[in-house]
């Protein structure tokens, strides 16, 4: 496909064993709990992974995907968007309600799972949805606990812990299906058995490999509900990214530790898999196909060495996994756009 083409550059060079441990939190990193008064160095090794989490995730950017998608938008792509609540939790089994669309212009094309990054839902991922519509993909999205607006006011907070469970809740429903016929469109929501191919962006790519592996532990399945994986400019290791600063990052302390040399120690006092994708990918119990695609000047996550250690940490054959790079696409991270929507056609196809 034009403008899009195979990798054949120099990561190989980044050649590493992936982890196989995946990230488990202790007692004494679990939100919600108490945490202070037990002893001083589990109240610094929660300190430091509150200051942690102020830079993986920034949900006063997330929106309403209606906010971003008028119905003009979705009249001329002739596409249907319903509001589909889904029920979760917040990670330490506090109920909680995922605010998700469903997006449809053709009953019978592939549905698209989409996994938001450290901003949740964005007016650049609106702008990405509303192309994948236009290239014959139905889409199911929401905002992870603590990114939608209603959350943020009653004081729920991302996590970890949160993004991984809510990723298992929206898949458990999809998988079920929507049993509840009172919903004025309900002839239009998805109904299984169908197939789902997970599009990740950025931080989503770490979500979606976790919660996968918890949803396959979980339920013994078989890979078969999942078709493929597409991840798009995710990081590897967020210990390993965390060195370069995210945009809007106001953290002294993690400044002063960069500036010191000393940042990878404190992320190590935190939890050294804190957002390990690759253990996770390695840790799956059932290896589900693989597009990994990344903008070759993405000036955020650089595509060496994340884009080739994703790649080699689904254990499968190379045909059911495919690493492309995008060439000539402007230096910032900004969500795979509707270039590649023929390139994920082709690798579904080819399953």
């Amino acid at each position: 496909m034009r403008g899009v083409q195979p990798f054949t550059g120099a990561m190989g060079l980044y050649n590493q064993k992936p982890l196989q441990r995946v990230y488990q939190p202790d007692a004494t990193e679990v939100r919600g709990t108490p945490v202070f008064g037990r002893s001083p160095l589990a109240d610094l090794k929660t300190g430091l992974r509150r200051q942690v989490e102020t830079i993986a995730y920034n949900p006063r950017t997330a929106i309403a995907l209606e906010k971003g998608m008028s119905p003009e938008d979705l009249k001329e792509i002739g596409a249907t968007m319903l509001s589909v609540p889904v029920p979760s939790t917040d990670g330490q089994g506090k109920p909680v309600t995922l605010q998700a669309w469903y997006l449809q212009t053709q009953p019978q094309n592939p549905l698209l799972l989409f996994v938001h990054g450290r901003n949740g839902i964005t007016a650049a991922h609106a702008k990405l949805i509303k192309g994948l519509l236009k290239d014959g993909f139905n889409v199911f999205a929401y905002n992870g606990a603590g990114f939608d607006e209603a959350g943020r006011k009653k004081g729920q907070r991302p996590s970890e812990e949160a993004l991984y469970a809510n990723f298992v809740s929206v898949l458990d429903r999809l998988e079920q299906g929507y049993p509840d016929k009172t919903h004025p469109e309900a002839s239009l929501l998805p109904t299984p058995p169908q197939q789902i191919t997970v599009f990740a962006h950025s931080m989503g790519v770490n979500v979606a490999a976790a919660g996968l592996s918890r949803y396959q532990q979980k339920w013994k399945k078989d890979g078969k509900t999942v078709r493929a994986l597409v991840a798009c400019s995710g990081f590897h290791n967020f210990r390993r990214q965390a060195q370069h600063p995210f945009p809007g990052e106001k953290s002294r302390i993690l400044k002063f530790a960069r500036d010191i040399k000393l940042d990878q120690i404190l992320f190590a006092l935190v939890n050294r898999n804190f957002m390990d994708t690759i253990s996770h990918i390695a840790s799956l119990p059932q290896p589900v196909p693989l597009l990994v695609m990344h903008h070759e000047k993405d000036n955020l996550i650089p595509v060496a060495p994340n884009a080739q250690l994703i790649y080699q940490a689904m254990r499968l054959p190379g045909e059911r996994k495919q690493l492309y790079v995008i060439p000539g696409a402007e230096a910032v991270h900004t969500p795979c756009g509707e270039e590649v929507s023929g390139q994920i056609h082709t690798f579904l196809k080819g399953l």
